[in-house]
């Protein structure tokens, strides 16, 4: 799975969604995300994975999902 390699993914959702390309991205200092699903632990994990956030604010469930998988 591309996300747990922490691989970029192009789906449909790409010209649809209003962002930052990566260098934009880089410009901030501090990227904190929310993810409120709990089914969002492996889009989590791989935007941890790769640094694009810092900070992130979510529901224990993910987090514990995502402690069991990287142990």
């Amino acid at each position: 799975m591309a996300m747990a390699r922490a691989e970029h993914v192009n789906t449909v959702m790409n010209d649809r969604v209003i962002g930052l390309n990566i260098e934009e991205r880089q410009q901030i200092p501090c990227v904190i995300a929310i993810a409120s699903e709990n089914t969002r632990a492996m889009a989590i994990m791989g935007a941890l994975l790769t640094g694009a956030i810092d900070i992130i604010a979510t529901r224990a469930r993910n987090i514990r999902t995502i402690l069991s998988i990287s142990q």
